[in-house]
C-alpha cells in the first residue's frame, strides 16, 4: 500500500508542476501587460474609444497708443464631419447606403461654394474626422444649422448627424493702415509678417479640446459626455503708432505718389 502512495504521489506531481509552471508563465505575462505596456495599451483605448475635436485659441488684441483696435481675432465656426459615420447610413430597409453621402455632398455645394464631387471625397474617406471647409461664415453656418435641426425635417437631420461643427478663430484688421507694420496672418492663424510674426508666441495662445466617447468606428455613442479643455486667449500687443496720424500720412502719401508721378512710391515721417 505504501508503495502505491508513493506512485500515486509521483504521478501527480507532473500535473501539479506543470500548472505550477503555468501559472507562473501567465502571472510573468500578466505583469508584462500591467506594468511594461501598460500606459502604452492605456493611451491606445483611450485614443480609440473617444473623440477630440480642436478648439483653437484666439490671437490677442494688437492696439495702437490711444487703445483702437488695428488687429483682433473673432471665434467662427469649421465645418468637419465624421465619414465613418457618413458611409456606414443605414436606409430605412436597414441596408448601408450613400444616401447620406449624397445629400450632403448635394447641400453643402450650394451653401458653401464648393466644387460637388470634391465634398463627396471628404465625406468618403476612410477615417473618423474629416475638415469639409475653415472658417466659414455666419450665413453659411446658419443654413447648415437648419439642415441639422430634427424640428424643420427629421430626415434631413438623420442625414447631416455626421457633419459637425468647430469653433475657430478668423483675425479681422479694423483699418486699412500700417499692413507692413501690423503683418499679416497665415491660413493656420500663425504669424507671417510684421508686430504678427514678431510676437506669434505671446499672440497666439494656447487651443484647447473637447473629449467626446465614441465607438471602434469614430461613431459619437454617447453625446452627454463631454471633457472639455478651454481655450486660453493670446496676450494683447499695444504698439507706439497713433491710427489718427497713420491714417493721414498715408493718405497725403497716396496724394503725392499719383500727383508727382512716383514711380517708385513714397515714405514719410511725421515729426512733433
Amino acid at each position: 500500500m505504501a508503495i502505491g502512495l508513493g506512485k500515486m504521489r509521483k504521478r501527480c506531481l507532473v500535473p501539479f508542476a506543470v500548472a505550477a509552471v503555468m501559472l507562473g508563465v501567465l502571472i510573468l505575462r500578466i505583469g508584462y501587460w500591467q506594468f511594461v505596456r501598460g500606459e502604452e495599451l492605456k493611451n491606445k483605448a483611450v485614443a480609440q474609444q473617444t473623440r477630440s475635436s480642436a478648439v483653437t485659441a484666439n490671437r490677442g488684441t494688437i492696439y495702437d497708443r490711444n487703445g483702437k483696435v488695428l488687429a483682433e481675432s473673432a471665434s467662427v465656426n469649421t465645418v468637419v464631419c465624421n465619414p465613418k459615420k457618413i458611409t456606414s447610413y443605414k436606409d430605412s430597409e436597414g441596408n448601408v447606403s450613400d444616401i447620406a453621402a449624397n445629400t450632403i455632398s448635394d447641400k453643402l455645394s450650394e451653401i458653401l461654394g464648393m466644387d460637388r464631387d470634391e465634398i463627396y471625397k471628404l465625406v468618403t474617406k476612410d477615417r473618423s474626422y474629416q475638415v469639409i471647409k475653415k472658417r466659414i461664415t455666419v450665413e453659411q453656418t446658419d443654413e447648415i444649422k437648419k439642415l441639422k435641426d430634427s424640428s424643420v425635417d427629421k430626415k434631413m437631420a438623420e442625414l447631416f448627424s455626421g457633419v459637425y461643427f468647430e469653433l475657430d478663430s478668423k483675425r479681422f484688421y479694423s483699418y486699412s493702415i500700417a499692413s507692413q507694420l501690423i503683418g499679416f496672418t497665415g491660413y493656420d492663424n500663425n504669424g507671417l509678417s510684421g508686430v504678427e510674426k514678431t510676437f506669434d508666441g505671446p499672440l497666439s495662445g494656447k487651443n484647447g479640446s473637447i473629449l467626446s466617447l465614441a465607438s471602434a468606428a469614430g461613431v459619437d455613442i454617447d453625446l452627454e459626455y463631454e471633457e472639455a479643455n478651454p481655450a486660453g486667449k493670446g496676450a494683447d500687443v499695444v504698439l507706439t503708432a497713433d491710427e489718427t496720424i497713420q491714417h493721414l500720412l498715408e493718405k497725403h502719401l497716396e496724394n503725392a505718389v499719383i500727383e508727382q508721378q512716383l514711380r517708385e512710391g513714397a515714405a514719410g515721417i511725421v515729426m512733433n
